[in-house]
């Protein structure tokens, strides 16, 4: 059986009411990469063979099973070892040292007890005690073939009940009319994400501060990272955890760090996955029984458990930028050339919406005349250019694209770059605390600053918006194009985020969504979860190891530009939909287009 988390039945649309199979894996090579890349697409148009999946869950018993026989062998080899015989030793008397006993003495009694022994004698036992040890390592304990066998009968079960829950949410979403949207569908599938969910943002103070902005793995801690570790150490209900996972918390970071193997994504997300458990209990009971995401309010056990950690330490470290910066009063943003406005605190006002804020005048609402970007390759490049162009460490920035054409038609690109500052609640918002606040779908000020430039450049309704967001700026982008009440106000119709955890945001069926992750690059995994499967997101997963010839860590927004531009080359016709209808935004296509950019630069007044 074939199912597909979309109205027909999955695969790439031909125009008749009928699909075709999605050919994925894609292999794709990029300038610089001439081993060529393996991308996988999920999303967008894919289909799931269940049969495919029942027949893998089956594979995994018998393999199971074949580490249970062997395993047995191994029992029969132990209990011979054990029970054969010594060679004879060697008749003669026992000579003792003479007293007193001192190091000399030691040495030849040592020597009489092996002459006693025989050579032979001694060499079997020690020969016998390293075979039975070496026998009882491969039967029990990490790695063991007990241990295998049992990890490949839970992967088994769960290969078994994802087929379920994709053949389940199949049923239902036929029953409810295929739209795609169908609460019953949705619900389904917030069921399985639920269940798969781990708390993992409590790496992202530890594990990954290091990650700057140019996608590069620090090796020293900074001082607003030593802060941040204060504040995980710090408190009674996950100090203990630090304290007992920290020597594989540094072997992760090791491993994270070198990106050499193009996994690391995955080993950190199954040792999360192991720890998520008792982390979700120890901070539940500290949680408010509702929690604000975006404009709504929602009752706190609807969220998933990352959400709810993330949560936790998200408040954790607002009280902790509270206590070196003092509170935040508001978030200024300030259009290059033009006023400054400034709208209270996210978590006072979430999006700012409920603040006055006008338009740009005079030479600011002009902006600046720029080449536009139209794929999506180039316009990550020129978002990490806006962030290279911005040298105040102490504010945030952003960009803004405007498209009009000889049709009067307007159209917008908004690009949020990544983190810039991995401390809490300073003046610069694009920063840890953000991350936090951002996954767990908190309002963040860089939200509410993002949507205060949009307002101020003129953005009017019915006019085509989309983002894109690298890093933290995809959380952003992401979770403001899901907000109900962003959507009531701009149209917001093409994403594309790279190296962004968005498993998160819930976006509706009018925006197109392009995620670009790496499996080298552990950020986009910080979400606990796989982005969800929908006609109207795709997901691309590429691994772009070369073994030691492999590129510095991959989370640079050079990196997912590449991956980019060897994707659009693909000619993979879901992906080319997707990036015209991007390009038109920034004026493929249209007739005397012309496009100016807005620059706002972003800080939290205290």
């Amino acid at each position: 059986m074939t199912t597909a988390m979309q109205p027909d039945s999955g695969g790439l649309p031909n125009g008749d009411g009928t699909s075709s199979p999605a050919p994925v894996p894609q292999f794709m090579t990029w300038p610089g990469m001439s081993a060529g890349v393996t991308a996988t697409i999920s999303g967008g148009g894919v289909s799931v063979n269940t049969d495919d999946l029942t027949e893998f869950s089956s594979t995994l018993q018998s393999a199971a099973t074949s580490l249970d026989d062997a395993d047995n062998h191994m029992a029969t080899a132990l209990a011979e070892v054990q029970a054969a015989p010594e060679p004879a030793p060697p008749a003669g008397p026992l000579v003792l040292p003479a007293t007193p006993v001192d190091a000399t003495s030691l040495r030849v009694l040592g020597s009489a007890v092996m002459a006693a022994m025989g050579e032979d004698n001694y060499s079997f036992e020690l020969k016998r005690s390293n075979a039975i040890n070496a026998i009882n390592d491969a039967r029990t304990g990490s790695g063991s073939l007990q241990n295998c066998a049992l990890e490949l009968r839970i992967l088994a079960a769960e290969v078994t009940a994802c087929a379920s829950s994709y053949t389940t949410a199949e049923s239902q979403a036929h029953s409810s009319g295929g739209g795609g949207g169908g609460g019953s569908t949705w619900q389904s599938v917030a069921d399985v994400a639920a269940a798969a969910t781990v708390p993992s943002l409590v790496m992202w103070s530890h594990l990954l501060y290091g990650i700057s902005n140019k996608g590069r793995v620090g090796t020293s801690a900074s001082s607003d990272a030593i802060e941040a570790l204060r504040t995980i150490f710090g408190d009674p209900k996950l100090g203990s955890w630090v304290g007992g996972d920290l020597v594989t918390l540094a072997v992760l970071i090791n491993s994270v760090q070198s990106a050499s193997s193009g996994q690391e994504a995955d080993e950190v997300s199954d040792y999360l996955a192991r720890t998520a458990p008792g982390l979700d209990t120890r901070i539940r009971s500290s949680l408010p029984d509702t929690i604000q995401v975006g404009s709504r309010t929602v009752d706190t056990d609807s969220l998933t458990p990352v959400q709810r950690v993330a949560a936790y330490l998200a408040m954790a470290s607002a009280a902790r930028g509270v206590d070196i910066h003092g509170p935040t009063t508001g978030v200024t943003v300030t259009p290059h050339g033009g006023q400054a406005v400034t709208v209270p605190p996210a978590a006072k006002d979430p999006f700012g919406l409920k603040t006055e804020v006008a338009p740009m005048s005079g030479s600011a609402a002009a902006g600046t005349p720029v080449t536009a970007p139209r794929t999506a390759a180039e316009v990550i490049r020129h978002s990490d250019q806006v962030m290279a162009q911005d040298t105040d460490d102490s504010s945030g920035v952003i960009s803004i694209l405007k498209t009009t054409d000889d049709n009067g038609c307007t159209t917008w690109m908004v690009i949020i770059p990544g983190t810039a500052d991995w401390g809490s609640g300073g003046s610069n918002p694009m920063d840890l605390q953000t991350n936090l606040e951002g996954v767990a779908g908190m309002p963040t000020d860089m939200e509410s600053a993002v949507v205060t430039a949009m307002r101020q450049a003129g953005i009017q309704p019915g006019e085509e918006v989309g983002f894109y967001g690298h890093s933290q700026g995809g959380i952003v982008a992401a979770n403001i194009a899901a907000d109900p009440a962003i959507n009531e106000q701009f149209t917001i119709t093409t994403v594309l985020t790279a190296g962004a955890p968005t498993a998160g945001a819930d976006l509706p069926d009018n925006v197109s969504a392009l995620h670009i992750e790496n499996s080298g690059d552990a950020v986009p995994a910080l979400d606990g979860a796989a982005n969800p499967n929908a006609p109207n997101r795709m997901t691309v997963t590429v691994d772009t190891h070369t073994g030691k010839d492999a590129d510095p860590y991959p989370h640079a927004g050079s990196v997912y530009a590449d991956a980019a531009a060897g994707l659009e080359n693909s000619n993979y016709a879901p992906v080319a939909e997707w990036s015209d209808q991007m390009a038109a935004l920034t004026g493929e296509g249209r007739p005397g287009a012309e496009t100016v950019e807005y620059v706002f630069d972003i800080e939290r007044e205290h």
